[in-house]
């Protein structure tokens, strides 16, 4: 029987060659956002965590071979070894085959039934093959010579390995704490007042470096300075004010970890790096990344959370209680809750409260649910949002009982939507579709009984000066946002336009080239692909679903707009490569 030595040093090269084209991979787009000094510590923190998850599997699998030949023996069967590595090494390789063209074909999940299935038809056929090749066994194996082929590798990745424990140790040890950088880059906008291309945060993903002089130019600094106390409950990681570079800037800003109740083997995982690593390695948490192979393997073999990990009530409990604490006044929160975003996960009664379906009452929705029937996605969505406006009408109710409401000015928004339509699915990438664009804003200040809807044309940097203006404190220059406060006096704003981008292909202090910027007139908008060189041009009053693209029909407007795009974005160049904000 193989011994443990060969069959960790056969696992030990295949998990490293994998995580070579992920590291290829991931440093293409890291190089936009950080620099490879900030890479290397990652790289040598995933290489000591594969290397475990590599001695787990081998482990694994010499302990099956090991049981395995205690059945031959026990039964007094005998097969020679040369066929069993055979079967195992067709198995694989079948397994690898079907695994990629799954991939590249369906993009969708499997059920355990249909994994079933798969596993015995490819065992069927690696038997069928192993017995056609059974008396050539022997020397195809000679030939492969398999453990002398990889012995350069072993030594190579196992260099690679010592110089990489040193590393990590030098970094858990000796180095200096440093901030890792997931950032929203709406959030950044909202804290700042400013554009994407003007603060220059523009990914969503770990090392990217915080806005353009956020430590000194945000909105609850400004507020701090004039005699507010200032709050950050934030539920999401990727709007931590530490991590935008606004931390200093609140008075009370605990961590994001606090407001997560991890249900899943998954996310135990994630929150235990983000303690204890999150300030050592930029990509901290590269070993469960969606689309790394161990945080599959992980949802194979543990039961997923039935419910949100990130309920909103445990950030609205924690404001409460500190203003139950009498904090000083006048006081600034910033709450941000991570639900409805993505996994669609409602807890009890709102799972299944649209559709009682045997199909809707799921755990959680899986990549095949994604994938194969958005109808049912889009209900669980559609619930998660019931179950978030409950605990919004529960939090209300509670400030109203504790007399918190009688001088204080509420402002709901959003930072993105969701797409179910234009076959996407989701908010990220370069869509600029309405459904992602288009969020809510509203805004109840004290004593208001009534409502009424605005349908003048905002932008998200309009909420700072907003609230600067409500607050009575002047507005500051390098915001790019104008108060809305004459709006909800009933008197007119000139019209403007208004702009949203997803440029995250593009380099911090480089001409941005790459990427999608839409702009709103009146009634029209543009999308305009910086890489393609097209556009779609709707007329939201006539097609507020976007389904017609008039850019033919109407090319004056079109360009009228093409235009605005082309000469906002050439000022916004010149100041990127000149090292300055863009000012209005």
């Amino acid at each position: 029987m193989t011994s443990y030595r060969n069959i960790f040093r056969l696992m030990f090269v295949i998990f490293f060659l994998h995580l070579m084209g992920d590291v290829f991979y991931r440093w293409d787009g890291f190089k936009y956002y950080a620099s490879f000094s900030d890479y290397l510590p990652s790289m040598a923190w995933i290489s000591v965590l594969w290397t475990i998850v590599a001695a787990f599997a081998a482990t694994a699998v010499w302990l099956f071979l090991k049981i395995f030949e205690w059945v031959l023996l026990r039964i007094r069967w005998k097969i020679r070894i040369e066929l069993y590595i055979t079967f195992i090494t067709i198995f694989v390789f079948l397994a690898v085959i079907v695994w990629y063209f799954k991939i590249q074909l369906f993009l969708h999940g499997t059920t355990a039934h249909e994994k079933s299935i798969i596993a015995i038809c490819l065992s069927i056929i690696a038997l069928l093959l192993t017995w056609l090749f059974r008396n050539k066994a022997e020397g195809i194996i000679k030939v492969l010579r398999i453990q002398e082929r990889i012995s350069p590798l072993v030594w190579l990745y196992s260099i690679w390995l010592i110089f990489s424990a040193l590393l990590v140790s030098y970094c858990l040890l000796v180095k200096q704490p440093a901030s890792t950088v997931p950032q929203e880059t709406s959030q950044s906008s909202l804290m700042t007042g400013k554009r994407l291309w003007t603060h220059q945060t523009y990914v969503n993903a770990e090392g990217a470096t915080a806005p353009l002089k956020s430590s000194t130019e945000n909105l609850p600094l400004i507020l701090r300075n004039n005699g507010y106390y200032t709050m950050a409950f934030i539920a999401n990681n990727m709007a931590s004010p530490r991590l935008l570079g606004i931390k200093e800037s609140f008075d009370l800003a605990p961590r994001t970890m606090e407001f997560t109740t991890p249900a899943s083997l998954s996310e135990t995982i994630n929150v235990f790096l983000y303690k204890h690593f999150a300030n050592k390695f930029r990509l901290y948490n590269w070993i469960m990344k969606a689309d790394f192979p161990f945080l599959y393997f992980l949802s194979q073999i543990s039961k997923e959370a039935t419910k949100t990990e990130v309920p909103p009530e445990i950030a609205f409990n924690m404001f409460l209680s500190s203003v139950d604490d009498n904090p000083s006044v006048p006081f600034f929160a910033w709450i941000h809750v991570l639900p409805p975003h993505t996994p669609y996960s409602p807890p009890e009664p709102y799972l299944g409260m649209f559709d009682t379906s045997d199909n809707l009452k799921r755990s959680q929705a899986s990549e095949i649910q994604l994938w194969r029937d958005w109808n049912f996605i889009r209900t669980r969505y559609d619930e998660f949002i019931r179950y978030c406006d409950k605990q919004l009408e529960t939090f209300i109710e509670m400030l109203t009982a504790r007399e918190k409401l009688k001088n204080t000015i509420i402002i709901l928004s959003s930072d993105h939507g969701e797409s179910f339509e234009h076959g996407y699915l989701g908010h990220g990438d370069q869509y600029l579709y309405e459904q992602v664009t288009h969020v809510p804003l509203i805004i109840k200040e004290p004593d208001q009984h009534n409502g009424r809807i605005i349908h003048d044309l905002v932008e998200q940097i309009d909420i700072p000066a907003t609230i600067l203006d409500l607050a009575l404190i002047p507005v500051p220059e390098w915001m790019e946002g104008r108060s809305l406060v004459p709006l909800m006096r009933g008197k007119i704003l000139p019209s403007r336009t208004a702009f949203s981008m997803a440029i995250a292909g593009n380099p911090r202090g480089k001409e941005i080239s790459r990427g999608t910027i839409a702009v709103w007139q009146d009634d029209y908008k543009l999308i305009y692909d910086l890489d393609k060189h097209e556009s779609l041009l709707f007329n939201l009053k006539s097609d507020p679903d976007e389904l017609e693209n008039i850019s033919l029909k109407e090319k004056d407007m079109g360009q009228q707009l093409l235009s605005l795009i082309q000469s906002n974005l050439e000022r916004a160049n010149r100041n990127i490569l000149a090292g300055e904000s863009l000012l209005r």
